[in-house]
């Protein structure tokens, strides 16, 4: 440990400028953008400055692996069902003022900032990553892990990455070695709250499993080939997740009722997340290659070249049950909106699917895409005989592609595009056409009859009813919410739900051009007339589109009882994806309820 500080300053390579506008799109909130745009370093501090070697900064060594151990532990692990695992992690308690080194330095501003290094290692390990049981940043205060030639670096975390659960859980690099920097105004220097719990040693590249025999096998598809064309909107929602630093899985996003794109997210139980942990999850989006490989094909099975540069990182659990093995969290933040990651549409009825679509991460490899073109059954866990004890959605055998270790908690759709279970288990794979067992949402819409045991909760806040919503589009025009409405009251009005706001969302680089109109014209305005609206969006804007019914009820179909209604038309003029939402208004009847879009 050293407390000696040296200050840097007056030489050629300084921070320039201090600008963060490189990085700060991994932030994805704009507000946060503007406060940290002139005050966070693009690059490491050590990458900038003439300050001491990589070498001369204290080092921190976790116990060296042993290999065969591990692979008994996980031949266990596999017998007993569990998630497979990447890393070993390693239980520590480190911060700024027990170990590392600290120096000062003098930006082009003439400020100066505190620097805090750190190595951590682990001898034979092939990847590292890192979990933070204690972090809170100052404005303008950034933290950076690095390997220590500085081939890889993740984004700066910084302020915006302050969580509720105090917690801050790293992607991992590649390689035995990494460093940890802080940078820090050093009048804020005081303000950090900073401890590594854990150092998570990798005996697998999450990216890039070692043994060749655990690579994905070569029947898998791309998510990329034209068979993933009609499924462009349900891919993005799906990651690939490591949790506790050492464990991984596959999972999705998960839309809600109120489709206020509210982060909740979607895995298997037996993945391993849990109230605990739930703050450790990382979510890596757009894992995926870049290219076609032939199914079949030895490229099928090697490596790819996705990357991990896009990830989340943080959750709080919402609701669990091994029943039906799922487990809901809510994201500590939501995924940049210029990924593009859309929110899948689920169907919580218990009818069976003619046709199935499993998107998943086979070993944490690149996303792929995989089809059932039979009528799926509902079974017991591994069960061959129908409807057992009814908990899980049983695929007899996959037509196009598998799924593999590391799929767990991958969504699969039905034939209208909609999340009907996530993968709990099977025995299928490449040298294997037998069955996948998912548990049913069916199932888990009520699960145990608690909030901390049910979808219902979460996913329909405001108990309408609705069993089922479409995918959520996060590109282009999103109107929110989508779900069909029904509006209920006397002759003559007032009408429930009345007035009615719809929200168009814009949250691509360029203006969205749209239409709103009604179709029926049964005396319903948008917007105080009857007429088309037709407008433009700007970027990042969103603008309100509000239903209503004239102030006296009269002009409504002559007052008479009855049930009418009245479909709102939504088009996103620059793609030509129209939304229609359905409004029915229920005059002098009796009930109130609201359906599916």
């Amino acid at each position: 440990m050293s407390h000696t500080r040296n200050t840097f300053f007056n030489i050629s390579n300084k921070l320039c400028g201090l600008v963060f506008a490189a990085s700060i799109a991994m932030v994805g909130n704009s507000a946060l953008a503007q406060v940290f745009e002139e005050t966070v370093p693009t690059k490491p501090t050590a990458a900038a400055f003439e300050m001491p070697t990589i070498k001369e900064v204290e080092k921190v060594d976790v116990t060296k692996l042993n290999m065969a151990d591990i692979a008994n532990e996980d031949l266990i692990r596999a017998a007993r069902g569990e998630a497979p695992r990447y890393a070993i992690p390693n239980p520590v308690n480190i911060s700024p003022t027990t170990s590392g080194n600290w120096e000062n330095v003098i930006d082009q501003a003439g400020a100066l900032r505190s620097v805090w290094r750190l190595r951590v290692g682990c001898e034979n390990a092939v990847s590292m990553n890192l979990g933070f049981t204690n972090y809170h940043l100052p404005r303008g205060a950034a933290l950076y892990i690095y390997t220590p030639d500085f081939a890889h670096v993740i984004r700066p975390f910084t302020e915006a990455d302050n969580a509720d659960h105090g917690q801050l859980w790293t992607p991992p690099l590649p390689g035995n070695e990494i460093v940890i920097e802080l940078t820090v105004e050093r009048d804020l220097e005081r303000e950090v709250q900073l401890t590594l719990g854990y150092i998570n040693a990798g005996y697998l590249n999450f990216s890039e499993i070692v043994n060749v025999l655990d690579k994905s096998g070569s029947c898998n598809v791309d998510v990329i080939c034209s068979q993933g064309d009609g499924w462009r909107d349900e891919i993005s929602t799906v990651a690939a997740i490591s949790t506790g630093g050492s464990l991984f899985c596959s999972g999705f996003m998960v839309n809600n009722v109120r489709q206020d794109l509210a982060p909740y997210f979607m895995t298997a139980y037996h993945c391993g997340v849990t109230a605990s942990n739930a703050a450790s999850l990382v979510a890596f989006w757009n894992y995926e290659n870049t290219t076609c490989r032939t199914p079949g094909s030895s490229a099928s099975s090697g490596t790819g070249d996705g990357v991990l540069t896009k990830f989340t990182t943080g959750a709080t659990f919402k609701a669990g049950s091994s029943a039906s093995d799922f487990t809901l969290v809510r994201l500590s933040s939501s995924p940049n909106s210029a990924w593009y990651v859309n929110f899948a549409g689920w169907n919580a009825s218990s009818g069976e699917s003619t046709s199935q679509c499993g998107i998943h991460h086979p070993n944490v490899q690149e996303k792929r895409i995989s089809f059932d073109n039979n009528a799926s059954t509902t079974t017991s866990y591994l069960g061959t005989t129908s409807p057992g004890d009814a908990t899980h959605l049983r695929v007899g055998q996959w037509e196009i592609g598998t799924t593999e270790g590391g799929s767990s908690g991958s969504p699969i759709f039905n034939q209208l595009h909609q999340v009907v279970g996530q993968l709990h288990g099977g025995s299928a794979s490449c040298t294997s056409v037998t069955s996948d067992y998912y548990g049913r949402i069916s199932v888990s819409w009520l699960g145990g009859g608690t909030a901390a045991t049910q979808l219902k909760t979460w996913l329909d806040p405001d108990n309408t009813g609705t069993l089922s919503v479409n995918t959520l589009s996060t590109k282009g025009l999103t109107v929110t919410p989508s779900t069909a409405v029904t509006h209920s009251g006397p002759v003559g009005g007032p009408f429930s739900s009345l007035p009615y706001t719809y929200t168009l969302s814009n949250s691509t680089a360029v203006a969205v051009n749209y239409r709103v109109a009604l179709t029926n014209k049964i005396g319903l305005l948008i917007n105080g007339g009857t007429s088309d609206l037709t407008g433009s969006v700007s970027a990042g804007s969103s603008y309100n589109v509000i239903l209503t019914c004239p102030s006296d009820g009269g002009s409504l179909p002559g007052n008479s009882a009855g049930v009418y209604t009245e479909d709102i038309v939504f088009t996103d003029l620059g793609t030509n994806v129209a939304r229609t939402i359905r409004h029915t208004v229920e005059i002098g009847q009796t009930g109130f309820t609201v359906g599916p879009a």
